[in-house]
């Protein structure tokens, strides 16, 4: 399974809209700095360290959480498999 950072981020953003509690204030702005974060190259070799991946995974999980997002992705979740072509 191949996880892009990127595509979770872009994903995270799009639920803002849709998803987000009627009462729930999201702060949009917060939102795009944790997305440049994921797309830097702090995350840039996400795929190659399999407990450092589940770390991130978790951890932006966390932070979708409290941003009041709404998971809209596979299976119930904020994530989405995305398949390289090679």
């Amino acid at each position: 399974m191949a996880i892009s950072f990127a595509a979770m981020g872009m994903a995270a953003c799009l639920t803002v809209g849709v998803f987000a509690a009627p009462k729930t204030k999201v702060d949009a702005a917060k939102i795009r700095e944790y997305v440049k974060k994921l797309a830097g190259d702090e995350f840039e070799a996400a795929g190659q360290d399999k407990k450092a991946a589940t770390r991130r995974r978790s951890g932006s999980r966390n932070s979708f959480e409290s941003f009041g997002l709404k998971p809209a992705g596979d299976k119930g979740t904020f994530f989405q498999d995305v398949r390289w072509l090679a």
